[in-house]
């Protein structure tokens, strides 16, 4: 309400909206908040069993399910083009430059996060690029309305490196433990998008027509929206924690939530685990195998050889008794 005011009544404008505070899609009013909120329930929960060591250092926990967390990215992605073009709230040519910069924003910001990530660690996370692609979609969402093409592309690359290095800080630095990038993604992208807006965009589609002074607008809103957000989930968490702990034991962390909140099983993950090891014991009896039919071989040639010296050096009765050295030995 502060920055949209009412959506019926379009004379009643929250305080930050009649300042030109412009946050066209929710980078602050949707997804920093979120993000917010979640730093808030990551610190009041503490980092998952293993993720930590007693020196501080960070255990890595890849994603537990590649094919699927790329699949929900471009789901994302495509269901972005209604989020923000349907926030026009009308059928407008607009919408075209909308999808479009949603599009290149997203993109520019995956492969950046890609190059960023490889330049960085020399390897290539999976993780980092789809993170990267989301970062880029919360920052653009604030002016993608107002930003050219090239100015969504900025704002992508903007997204891809700070979405890591945000990751990294929360991760290594504060130690707090943020399983899917909650924070970096939609906290920091959604507060960087939104300053970025007031440099990026064409000074004629600013509300004031002073481009510094859109900064510190733009800057007071995500100032203030971190304060509310941060600050009443903080409380709200801090209460509900003393009230009813939030945390589950370590017995059904360690077990699942799956298993010890619901009975149920996670069939993917069982399935991997019983395919493993199967494929374990398969090594396991090729390996046997291989090494029993080893030593049958060696067995049987040893065995040929006495055979054949015995032949060579003694005569023996047909019991294997023997009778006298064989004269060819001699």
């Amino acid at each position: 309400h502060w920055a949209w005011g009412h959506l019926c009544h379009h004379d009643q404008a929250g305080w930050l909206g009649k300042m030109g505070f412009i946050d066209f899609a929710g980078s602050t009013v949707v997804h920093s908040i979120g993000g917010w909120v979640a730093l808030a329930g990551a610190l009041v929960v503490g980092p998952r069993i293993g993720r930590y060591n007693k020196d501080g250092t960070v255990n890595r926990m890849g994603l537990h399910n590649i094919p699927l967390a790329t699949i929900g990215t471009f789901f994302l992605w495509f269901g972005w083009f209604g989020f923000n073009g349907g926030s026009m709230l009308k059928a407008d040519a607009k919408i075209a430059l909308i999808i479009t910069n949603t599009n290149i924003a997203a993109a520019v910001a995956g492969c950046t996060a890609f190059l960023f990530s490889w330049v960085k660690h020399r390897r290539l996370d999976a993780g980092d690029v789809l993170l990267g692609a989301l970062g880029g979609l919360v920052a653009v969402t604030a002016g993608s309305n107002r930003l050219d093409p090239w100015g969504a592309c900025v704002v992508g690359i903007l997204a891809g490196v700070l979405v890591l290095l945000a990751k990294d800080f929360f991760e290594k630095v504060l130690k707090i433990d943020d399983p899917v990038g909650a924070i970096p993604v939609h906290g920091v992208c959604g507060a960087v998008g939104t300053i970025a807006l007031a440099l990026f965009c064409p000074v004629s589609t600013l509300t004031n027509g002073d481009r510094l002074l859109q900064v510190g607008i733009q800057f007071l809103g995500v100032t203030v929206a971190f304060a509310w957000a941060f600050g009443l989930s903080m409380l709200f968490f801090w209460v509900g924690n003393k009230v009813a702990r939030l945390r589950v034991g370590r017995e059904e962390e360690i077990k699942g939530l799956n298993v010890a909140e619901y009975q149920d099983t996670a069939s993917w993950l069982n399935f991997t685990r019983i395919s493993r090891l199967q494929d374990l014991n398969t090594l396991l009896e090729q390996k046997v195998g291989e090494r029993t039919s080893e030593l049958l071989r060696t067995k049987n040639y040893t065995q040929s050889i006495i055979d054949s010296l015995q032949d060579f050096l003694v005569v023996t009765d047909p019991q294997g008794k023997i009778l006298t050295l064989n004269p060819a030995a001699e």
